[in-house]
C-alpha cells in the first residue's frame, strides 16, 4: 500500500509540480508575504505527502486522485493571499486554480471539483461537520490539506508565520499572544482528534504545538513587565518586534533575518530564534 502511494505521489509530481511551482511563484512575484507565499505552499505539499504516507502505512487506501488532489490543492489553497489577506482568500485561490487549468492543455485532475472545494473552504477548521481522518476510512482532499496546512502553523515556523500575518492584519502587539494561542489551540485540538490514529504524526503535531504555545506564553508574561512593548528588542517580545521591523516594515525575508539584525541590538533569545528559524526553513522548504 505504501509503495503504491509513493508511486501515485511521484507520478502526480511529474505531471504537475513544476507547472504549479512556477505558476504560484508568479502569483506572488509582486507581493511580499513570505508567511504565505510559494514557500509556504511548498511546505504544505511536503506535509501533505507525509500525511498520505502515514495513512498508507496504516492500510488506508490512497489512490491517484487523492494524491494528485492534495498536491494541486496544496499549491493553491493560500494563493488568494497575494490579493486579499482576509477570509475571501480561499475563494480567490479557487478562482486562480480554475484560471490555471483553463490555460493548460493537460487534462484536469480526476477530482477537480473536490480540489476546488478544498481550496475554497480549507480554513473551515472543524466547523463543517467533516469527520476528519478516521480509522479505516480514506479521507477527502480537504481533510488531508487541513492537517498539512495546520502543521505549517505550528512550531518555530508557525511562530514567525502567525506573527507576520497577525501584525499585517492590524492586531496590536498587546493582543498578539492571546490571539495566536486561541487560534493555535483550536487548530491543535482539531488536528489531535483527526490524527489520533497516526502516532508518528501525532507526536510531531504535539511537539510543534508545545513549542509555539510555550513561546507565546513567555511572550505574554514578558508583556506584563514592560511599559513600552513596541520598543523592547530582547526576549520573546524582541522576536516579535524584530519580525515587525524586518519583515513587515523592512521587507526582509525570514531566512535573511540573522544577517539583518543590526541596530537596535538583539538579545540572545532573538538571535537563537532567528538562527533556528533559518535552519528549519532551509530544511522544510523545497527549492522554489
Amino acid at each position: 500500500m505504501k509503495e503504491q502511494t509513493d508511486t501515485w505521489i511521484r507520478e502526480s509530481e511529474a505531471a504537475w509540480l513544476e507547472l504549479l511551482r512556477e505558476h504560484v511563484s508568479g502569483i506572488f512575484a509582486g507581493t511580499f508575504l513570505p508567511s504565505h507565499d510559494q514557500t509556504h505552499h511548498a511546505r504544505v505539499w511536503r506535509h501533505g505527502k507525509m500525511v498520505l504516507g502515514e495513512l498508507a502505512g496504516t492500510g488506508v487506501a490512497v489512490d491517484r486522485s487523492l494524491a494528485e488532489g492534495v498536491l494541486v490543492a496544496s499549491w493553491f489553497h493560500d494563493a488568494g493571499m497575494a490579493v486579499d489577506r482576509g477570509m475571501v482568500h480561499g475563494t480567490l485561490g479557487k478562482e486562480m486554480c480554475q484560471a490555471f487549468f483553463s490555460g493548460q492543455e493537460l487534462s484536469r485532475p480526476a477530482a477537480y471539483d473536490e480540489i476546488l472545494a478544498a481550496i475554497e473552504f480549507h480554513d473551515r477548521k472543524g466547523r463543517d461537520g467533516r469527520p476528519g481522518i478516521t480509522p479505516g476510512r480514506t479521507p477527502g482532499i480537504q481533510e488531508v490539506l487541513s492537517v498539512a496546512d495546520d502543521l505549517d502553523a505550528l512550531g518555530t515556523i508557525g511562530i514567525y508565520r502567525y506573527t507576520e500575518i497577525y501584525l499585517l492584519r492590524g492586531i496590536p502587539v498587546q493582543k498578539l499572544g492571546t490571539s495566536v494561542l486561541e487560534n493555535a489551540y483550536n487548530r491543535y485540538r482539531n488536528m489531535a482528534m483527526s490524527c489520533s490514529m497516526l502516532p508518528t504524526l501525532s507526536a510531531i503535531i504535539r511537539d510543534r504545538y508545545e513549542r509555539l504555545s510555550s513561546f507565546f506564553n513567555c511572550f505574554n508574561q514578558q508583556l506584563l513587565t514592560v511599559h513600552s512593548p513596541g520598543e523592547v528588542w530582547s526576549g520573546h517580545l524582541g522576536v516579535v518586534n524584530q519580525i515587525r521591523r524586518l519583515s513587515v516594515q523592512g521587507k526582509v525575508r525570514p531566512e535573511d533575518f540573522p544577517l539583518s539584525l543590526g541596530d537596535p541590538p538583539a538579545g540572545s533569545t532573538v538571535i537563537t530564534f532567528f538562527n533556528k528559524l533559518k535552519n528549519e526553513l532551509e530544511k522544510e522548504s523545497p527549492a522554489v
